[in-house]
């Protein structure tokens, strides 16, 4: 699933800026855990930017099966799709 040409650098802008790397190193099959080093308070942080940015919410039950940087910017694909 593709993001909206504005949301996929959206989504990346905010990882990079959550684990305070350059966003060239926010790659597609990246582990938010085990390779970005994100803990409970960055993910909080990246959800809050998400839902601020893009009006949409990842609940906890989607949250749990997102472990790649594709996964997060699929889950947000869906949920844009579903507010347009």
């Amino acid at each position: 699933m593709n993001l909206a040409p504005s949301a996929q650098p959206l989504v990346r802008a905010l990882i990079a800026n959550v684990c305070g790397i350059p966003l060239q190193g926010v790659r597609t099959h990246e582990r938010l855990v085990e390779d970005l080093g994100i803990d409970s308070l960055d993910m909080a942080d990246l959800l809050v930017g998400i839902e601020n940015n893009l009006g949409v919410v990842i609940d906890a039950e989607a949250l749990a099966s997102i472990q790649t940087v594709m996964h997060l910017e699929d889950a947000v694909a869906e949920r844009v799709a579903a507010v347009a």
